[in-house]
């Protein structure tokens, strides 16, 4: 088999008849031969072929999916497919090997795979291959639509090793060091946003805000490529402090890496992003967005904390394990609530000062 041309892949969401959790469309003019690598029973396990034909969709998956991130690999006669530094095993017939260790001292070829990230809750989701030619010079990624999962269980975030033993990096070029106080630091990426009449693009990390500023020591090229990274993303970030605010942290960014997994509670934060309706007042919202919170009533936004988990906080029982702690980022107040259950459709408070229990559902 001769291989493959680097395509490109546009994520979205799965509209297509039921049993079908991963699929994957050509939508180039050329029949790609696709392989796949993802978590099965702990282990690392690629499999292949599927020779899909232009212009038609192949069915990888039928079971909901298990894991966030996936792998891919797309082959053509006389091309070369670069990947992202993921390998697997493949071979030139129909495979599934698991394992993605010597694979040439096991009869396997190593090859580099590509990763899809299918969000933080999707059961099922479409991948499609486009030319490169088809997006202008540079291959690229569309927005993601996953479909939610109505199950429990979140999904899990195991990321597969790439080639080079490190997580996706990116570095700016200047000396840690050599702008302020140096520090690294485990946050949640909030996004690159328009504030205070300057673009940032922003971090949480226990409970506090931290920017980098468009036109400041970090260049704007490598906030660019941030830019592309998921809200709520667990990263760690590397810089220089610039200055320190009441309700934020300027930072000079020397590099930032992905963690998944690193920070505290990452799982229950990842399980309760986005939008929840009360199920006393179904006009009373709130929607955690990354490490803020937003409180609605009747479509109108009515107040803006910045949140965190924590083992506990004040008011709270001896008994307690987990605690979610808002803060109002002009004053400082912060305000407690116990987690008495977490699913990913219903969520239940309790209010340790007052003793009232917040129920929520998924909209």
């Amino acid at each position: 088999m001769l291989r493959v041309t680097l395509i490109s892949a546009s994520l979205t969401c799965l509209a297509t008849p039921a049993l079908a959790s991963l699929e994957i469309c050509n939508s180039t003019d050329t029949e790609q031969s696709v392989a796949i690598g993802h978590m099965v029973d702990g282990i690392w396990t690629s499999e292949g072929w599927w020779n899909i034909a232009a212009n038609e969709c192949a069915v990888i998956l039928t079971e909901p999916l298990q894991n966030r991130y996936y792998y891919y690999r797309a082959e053509i006669p006389d091309g070369v497919f670069e990947g992202e530094g993921y390998n697997f095993c493949i071979t030139d017939d129909v495979f599934t090997v698991p394992g993605q260790d010597d694979c040439e001292a096991r009869g396997y070829e190593t090859a580099a795979f590509s990763v899809i990230d299918t969000g933080e809750s999707a059961t099922e989701f479409q991948l499609t291959l486009v030319a490169p030619e088809d997006l202008g010079d540079q291959p690229q990624v569309s927005e993601q639509s996953p479909q939610p999962a109505p199950s429990e269980a979140p999904l899990t975030d195991a990321v597969a090793p790439r080639a080079d033993g490190g997580n996706p990096r990116w570095q700016s070029g200047f000396v840690l060091g050599s702008l302020g106080e140096p520090v690294t630091q485990v946050a949640l990426f909030q996004g690159c946003q328009h504030q205070f009449g300057e673009s940032v693009c922003a971090f949480f990390a226990d409970g506090v805000k931290w920017v980098a500023a468009y036109g400041g020591p970090t260049p704007s090229a490598f906030l660019d490529q941030l830019n592309g990274l998921q809200q709520a993303t667990t990263v760690e970030l590397e810089g220089d402090i610039l200055t320190y605010g009441d309700i934020t942290i300027e930072v000079a960014l020397s590099a930032v890496t992905m963690r998944p997994g690193a920070l505290p509670y990452g799982r229950e934060v990842a399980l309760v992003q986005g939008a929840w309706i009360s199920e006393d007042d179904p006009l009373y919202e709130i929607e955690f967005a990354g490490g803020e919170l937003y409180e609605s009533y009747d479509g109108t936004r009515t107040d803006l904390f910045y949140w965190r988990f924590d083992e506990t906080c004040d008011g709270a029982p001896a008994t307690a394990d987990l605690a979610l702690i808002k803060t109002v980022p002009e004053t400082r107040e912060t305000e407690c609530l116990l987690p008495d259950s977490m699913s990913l459709d219903r969520l239940e408070f309790v209010n340790p000062g007052r003793g009232n229990i917040l129920s929520f559902r998924r909209p």
